[in-house]
């Protein structure tokens, strides 16, 4: 956001108090009028004068101007805080009472991940520990066979994937759909999303994260896993089960 300016309309008084409001912004946002103007050795009608110069009504709308410039700019200087605000916008209607219900009918999770993915996974599984369930994390071909297989009673898959597009993980979901409840944290869209029965998705270009300190693209299912254990932590204590307490 800028300003048009033209110094030519201004008088030497008005040029030294905007030169003043230009290298100290915050100064402007954070003090009083009449500070300001103790400041800059000028008077409050000329801090107004110059205000409405640069077509505010006021110094309260300039100050407004100047926060707002400052959270764009803090924006553009750091796109993780913008991938963050985009995810948070957009992720929150998928999320169903359904999701909830399944994981209240289940004792086991078993989280299928590969890759980078992984990491995730294994903050997942502490969390979900916590919250008193058993999991388990399959993370290569043979334990995928392995698993959908020999799949427990109780139990719910809780695939992992920041595109949705994982073949290998995808493939043996399909062979154990019918056996077990499926839930997501994934591309919304994406293969694995429209497998899966439950979930919660996130609708980011997988090359957004790639600007950002998330090099490995774990960020947004790392936020979707905070929302899915903050919400079951919730049921819990809607219910008063302690962590690890569950009815049979």
């Amino acid at each position: 956001m800028s300003i048009k300016v033209n110094l030519a309309d201004f008088s030497e008084i008005e040029k030294q108090a905007y030169e003043f409001m230009v290298k100290h912004p915050d100064k402007v946002i954070k003090l009083s009028a009449d500070t300001l103007a103790k400041e800059m050795f000028v008077s409050k009608p000329t801090i107004f004068r110059v205000c409405k110069k640069l077509g505010f009504t006021g110094i309260v709308e300039y100050k407004h101007f100047l926060i707002k410039s400052k959270q764009e700019k803090m924006k553009e200087l750091n796109p993780t805080l913008q991938m963050v605000e985009l995810l948070l916008k957009e992720f929150d209607n998928d999320f169903t009472p359904g999701n909830i219900t399944v994981f209240e009918q289940s004792k086991i999770v078993i989280l299928y991940a590969t890759q980078a993915s992984t990491i995730a996974a294994s903050f997942l599984s502490r969390q979900l520990t916590y919250l008193g369930y058993f999991t388990r994390i399959v993370e290569d071909e043979y334990e995928f066979t392995q698993v959908s297989e020999t799949i427990p009673d109780k139990s719910i898959i809780i695939a992992i994937s920041n595109t949705g597009e994982n073949h290998l993980l995808t493939q043996h979901l399909l062979k154990v759909t019918n056996k077990v409840p499926i839930f997501a944290i994934t591309k919304k869209s994406s293969s694995l999303a429209r497998i899966a029965d439950y979930g919660l998705f996130h609708n980011l270009d997988i090359k957004t994260a790639s600007k950002t300190v998330d090099r490995e693209n774990q960020l947004p299912l790392m936020i979707l896993i905070h929302e899915l254990v903050e919400r079951l932590w919730s049921s819990m204590q809607e219910r008063n089960l302690p962590r690890g307490d569950y009815d049979e």
